[in-house]
């Protein structure tokens, strides 16, 4: 498998071109961006004989039939798209991991089940606050009505996104795979958590994806001059956020036991001059955790002492729900076939009890569904893995697709 490394590398490095700025990569979903790096993706796919075609959510497949058309698919893949300055591997790693499994596969001869190659559309929640758009789409989790709704920074709405990137929003409905359709799905990802690295193993096996739940803050102040107006007569809307933002860390320590993580990670301040007291602060807010009930006990302690604080500083405040999805167990099936393919080929492997789901989550609720993980280091926009672990998880998922396909 040395030359699949050397040949991953290099498609890394071409990937990482489709992007824009000068820090880490920046490939935002249904972006012109994105769109290049999809249709270099479709051109590999081709190179290797499968047919490609883009469904209704603008999920890119690639399929290679098998001896059996009519039977249940064997599905891989993973997402494009990125966070802003994200790192060079995240989803781009499991497409290529993916890829290289199945032209391994191929090469051993026809399987009796047909194998799908799937490039998710917008996995990453960052354009539009909603995380898995193409893959709830193919699961009948697509909510067109409330998604028509939703905006990016610059005011575009993800039905317009659609639009531009030559979909009808109308058709999304169409996307839905029903269960049985799908015999299997394994996705490979990079391990966001740090533990493999710390016990010293080459890949994990997820058994249970975290689900979050994902909100929007507005909150209402008055704008007012800030040379004229006295701090003590000020409804200062970035005061009441800052304060909102400590109550949420707190909250989150306070349930840390249980698995809960609380994060505020973007603001949007208006009017945003110097010499303005802040009338309107936006904020967006992630809860997580591996037990649904605790992640809802939280947000409601959030929502109460947010309320309370907004009272306080005579200031309004709206929360709006983006997404609540939750926690799936994924295939133990899946997991045992992973674990005795490491025994076997000697690489050392570990089960992790929760990690992102990312689109295997999703995909579990219509297919027995597994995701692998490598250990990762450097910083989000530095990411690092050994190539050795890279050969072995494309060693480890084209014998598990041929498994599962044969």
């Amino acid at each position: 498998m040395a030359g699949e490394w050397l040949w991953i590398e290099r498609e890394l490095k071409k990937l990482a071109e489709f992007s824009v700025g000068n820090k880490g990569i920046s490939r935002l979903a249904f972006s012109p961006e994105e769109k290049a790096a999809r249709l270099h993706i479709e051109s590999l796919m081709q190179e290797i004989g499968m047919q490609t075609r883009v469904d209704a959510a603008g999920n890119l497949i690639g399929r290679l039939e098998g001896r059996d058309s009519g039977a249940a698919v064997v599905a891989t893949g993973s997402h494009l798209d990125t966070v802003p300055e994200g790192g060079r591997l995240d989803g781009v790693l499991g497409v290529l991991c993916s890829l290289a499994a199945v032209k391994a596969a191929a090469k051993q001869g026809e399987l009796r089940h047909p194998v799908e190659l799937i490039v998710f559309s917008g996995e990453e929640p960052s354009r539009f606050g909603l995380e898995a758009i193409g893959c709830k789409a193919m699961v009948g989790l697509a909510d067109p009505g409330n998604w028509q709704k939703l905006k990016d920074e610059t005011g575009t709405n993800l039905k317009n996104a659609f639009e531009e990137f030559e979909l009808a929003w109308v058709d999304i409905p169409n996307a839905t795979r029903s269960k049985g359709e799908i015999k299997a799905f394994l996705e490979v990802n990079i391990e966001q958590g740090g533990i493999l690295e710390k016990v010293g193993m080459s890949l994990g096996m997820v058994e249970e994806g975290v689900a979050p739940i994902r909100f929007k803050i507005v909150v209402e102040g008055l704008a007012a001059h800030t040379g004229v107006t006295p701090v003590e007569e000020r409804q200062d809307a970035l005061v009441t956020s800052a304060k909102m933002i400590l109550a949420v860390q707190e909250i989150a320590q306070e349930h840390s036991g249980e698995g809960i993580i609380a994060t505020i990670g973007q603001l949007k301040v208006s009017p945003g001059a110097i010499n303005v007291v802040p009338g309107q602060v936006e904020m967006w807010a992630e809860i997580c955790g591996r037990n649904g009930e605790s992640v809802i006990e939280c947000l409601q302690e959030v929502k109460d002492a947010i309320s309370t604080i907004a009272e306080e500083e005579e200031t309004t405040v709206c929360i709006e729900m983006l997404s609540a999805d939750r926690a799936v167990r994924l295939s133990e099936t899946i997991i045992e076939l992973i674990e005795d393919l490491c025994q076997v080929k000697g690489i050392r492997c570990k089960r992790l009890e929760n990690a992102s789901g990312k689109n295997a989550m999703h995909m579990a609720r219509i297919c027995s569904a597994g995701l692998l993980v490598l250990p990762v280091r450097g910083t989000i926009n530095e990411q690092l893995v050994e190539s050795s672990e890279i050969e072995n998880a494309v060693e480890v998922m084209t014998e598990a697709l041929m498994r599962l396909a044969q």
